[in-house]
């Protein structure tokens, strides 16, 4: 019995190691860079590259400009989840009894800066560019105080997403906190 048990000893320290947690969120990362990165240059490309033939003057160059933002934000978008990969797991005390809750609150918090710098980054530059180009179509003034309003909302809409993400995130994790000081006061009481 005992050769069988440490046949599969590499296989529990592997578990026990939080190597289980930390491999699979390094590759939800990279796929998540990827999808998302690729979804939205190939979404927001094809609905404008389908459209522009309507569009002229102003509205034209305001279109061309936004799809350089977005393969911009595409490219961002893998750069950041590709770095965030990186750093799954690192923060993981080697004592700790509870792995699966670091790794899910810096999903929280990583999936939330990202969202937050998303709607914050295109939303300002959709709004400058909206304020600057779109009143040479005729709607002058409309379409200037709109695009400001807009600029001014993504920013602060970005930032309390990022907020909230990073809130909830620590929540979890000062919950894993507590829960790896009580194991660990358990087990120093009892000796």
């Amino acid at each position: 019995m005992d050769k069988v048990l440490s046949i599969l000893e590499p296989l529990f320290n592997y578990i026990d190691g939080g190597k289980l947690f930390r491999q699979p969120f390094r590759i939800l990362y990279y796929v998540l860079g990827v999808v998302f990165g690729l979804g939205i240059i190939y979404g927001v490309t094809k609905y404008t590259l389908d459209t522009i033939h309507y569009l002229n003057g102003g509205a034209y160059v305001f279109a061309i400009l936004m799809i350089l933002v977005v393969i911009a934000s595409g490219v961002f978008t893998i750069i950041y989840w590709f770095k965030r990969a990186k750093l799954v797991g690192v923060d993981i005390p080697e004592n700790a009894r509870f792995l699966a809750i670091p790794a899910i609150s810096g999903f929280v918090i990583v999936f939330g800066e990202w969202l937050g710098l998303m709607i914050g980054v295109i939303g300002v530059c959709f709004g400058v560019l909206s304020a600057i180009l779109l009143p040479i179509t005729g709607n002058g003034a409309e379409f200037f105080l709109t695009g400001l309003l807009m600029a001014v909302g993504a920013a602060i809409v970005g930032f309390i997403n990022i907020l909230f993400w990073r809130l909830i995130g620590e929540q979890i994790l000062a919950i894993g906190s507590i829960a790896n000081d009580c194991a660990e006061i358990r087990k120093n009481t009892a000796k």
